[in-house]
């Protein structure tokens, strides 16, 4: 009898989830061009674009502020969409194969730029951009991974997405790579 009870206990400390495992959220996954939907929001990379620089063009009057890198800049043009609640889009990493992971860039690409912080309220998707500086050698096979919460202190659900970055693609888009690339500010007048 105490061999199988502890027999049982053995069998549930391997088979039960752990603390994080339960607190972690519905990844859901995808590719460039593929709407993907968790429970509360969907995004959808719509394309994505390498630079050596951007330019942050403000829409008033003054020339574009440069931002370098010693890396590529890689902008990804997204569709996000609530789907139950207002939510403000706070997450998207890119995710290297070999485990690296690089946030999108707040510090260098304000606020009017890209898309983190805006809210999303639904029936009223938003397009925007999240910038990231990556080595142009972490390039091939990257991810990008996207979600409301910032912090991941509880998030429903995470969003991966396949961005399509085979060898043969980085190549020929770090060859057709443009010298610079603008972004206009969403405030900027049209």
């Amino acid at each position: 009898m105490v061999a199988l009870a502890l027999a049982a206990m053995l069998w549930m400390a391997r088979h039960t989830a752990s603390y994080d495992d339960n607190r972690a959220p519905f990844t859901v996954h995808g590719t460039l061009g593929e709407t993907v939907r968790g429970r509360d929001f969907a995004v959808t990379v719509e394309k994505v674009e390498l630079a050596r620089a951007l330019r942050l063009d403000a829409g008033d009057g003054d020339p574009p502020r440069r931002r370098d890198t010693y890396g590529v800049w890689l902008v990804a043009h997204l569709r996000v969409e609530a789907l139950q609640q207002p939510l403000r889009f706070q997450r998207a990493e890119l995710h290297t194969p070999d485990g690296y992971y690089y946030e999108a860039d707040d510090r260098r690409v304000d606020m009017d730029y890209r898309l983190g912080g805006v809210e999303i309220v639904p029936g009223l998707p938003q397009r925007g951009v999240v910038a990231f500086e990556i080595p142009r050698d972490k390039l091939a096979g990257t991810v990008l991974e996207a979600s409301p919460d910032r912090y991941r202190i509880a998030p429903d659900s995470v969003a991966v997405i396949d961005l399509g970055l085979t060898r043969d693609r980085v190549d020929g888009l770090l060859r057709d790579m443009p010298e610079s690339l603008l972004l206009v500010s969403r405030y900027a007048s049209r």
